[in-house]
């Protein structure tokens, strides 16, 4: 999670409005978006094919384990899938913002279960009345449109199986992946300004003037004067993004999800033998900053071996490491690229 809140205005007292629209593309005439249609099918192909492979890559290990292993058995999920399933709007209280970047799952769920009762109407009404879907929705499950505190209640029970069942196994990984882009992006914000690292989140996203437009399917105006925006990464949603009202938050695909499910990196060359193949695979893992779960979990290693492994890179200056809240995040010093002779893919 990265917040980005507005900045004072030149006056006293004054705010810098920052407006953020959620629209689609603007009407064009026919023959315009023909031609354009006929230009980008070459394009079109190309990206099918890549689109393909990379989502293969991501969740085919994920998948094989959970119809291999039968999780979904028993979990009785029906209700939140449905409203999971919902094409445009799902109700905000169900995906509260994370507070800060350490935030656990527990914490999250029971903010959910503090949602006011006027609010899970107000928000379950929009999602379930308002549209078809919706409707067939709530006809076949009728349970949503019940008492709003039962409903919120079960639907935080069908979370938290969900997240025991079909996340938690894996979380260490996941985990990994989304603190790696999140330590991306605050030095992206530090060192290239809001435009840059807005522009670069997605194709789908993009700043302008003093106003950020996301294209997705609902088409809403959000005024973020005096409240900020919450930047999400997400390891599931490529390659879509979304947006939330309540508080403002825009979810993006993180970086480096292309290589979730890839075996632990290994180390070429003769660096194996001059610092041990384990430290070698270490350093070679820390193209992208990691914190010591993130490592381990890059490396297929214990968080005690991970630690201990990186306290002996940071004596050797070879790592340094700086902690941030409850977590460590590590990253090669100039030694550190010059010995690994490799740097991150992905900038």
């Amino acid at each position: 999670m990265v917040a980005l809140t507005d900045s004072p205005g030149d006056g006293p007292g004054r705010a810098a409005a920052i407006r953020v629209e959620f629209a689609g593309p603007a009407r064009q005439d026919r023959l315009t978006v023909l031609i354009r249609l006929i230009l980008a099918v070459p394009h079109f192909i190309c990206l099918g094919i890549a689109g393909l492979a990379t989502q293969i890559t991501i969740v085919g290990g994920w998948l094989v384990a959970l119809v291999m292993g039968r999780r979904l058995a028993g979990l009785e999920l029906e209700p939140l899938a449905a409203l999971l399933r919902l094409p445009g709007y799902q109700p905000d209280f169900l995906n509260p913002p994370p507070q800060g970047p350490c935030t656990e799952f527990g914490t999250e769920l029971e903010q959910l279960t503090r949602t006011p009762s006027s609010r899970v109407v107000a928000e379950l009404g929009q999602a379930l009345h308002a549209t078809p879907a919706g409707q067939a929705a709530l006809r076949a499950h009728p349970e949503l449109g019940g008492e709003p505190e039962k409903v919120r209640d079960a639907l935080a029970g069908m979370l938290r199986r969900a997240w025991q069942a079909l996340v938690q196994p894996w979380w260490s990984r996941l985990r990994e992946v989304l603190d790696a882009d999140i330590t991306f992006r605050a030095r992206q914000l530090a060192d290239a300004g809001v435009a840059v690292t807005l522009n670069d989140l997605d194709p789908k996203i993009r700043w302008r003037e003093g106003r950020l437009r996301v294209a997705v399917r609902a088409s809403e105006r959000c005024e973020l004067t005096g409240r900020g925006l919450v930047l999400m990464p997400s390891v599931f949603g490529w390659p879509q993004v979304a947006v939330m009202y309540d508080p403002p938050a825009v979810v993006y695909p993180a970086r480096g999800i292309a290589r979730l499910w890839q075996p632990p990196p290994t180390a070429g060359g003769a660096l194996p033998q001059l610092i041990g193949r384990t430290r070698a695979a270490i350093l070679t893992a820390l193209a992208d900053p990691a914190t010591t779960s993130g490592v381990a979990a890059r490396c297929g290693l214990s968080i005690a071996t991970a630690s201990e492994h990186l306290g002996v890179l940071r004596a050797a200056k070879l790592v340094t490491s700086t902690r941030t809240g409850r977590s460590v995040t590590h990253e090669r010093t100039a030694l550190g690229v010059a010995l690994s002779g490799r740097e991150d893919p992905d900038r």
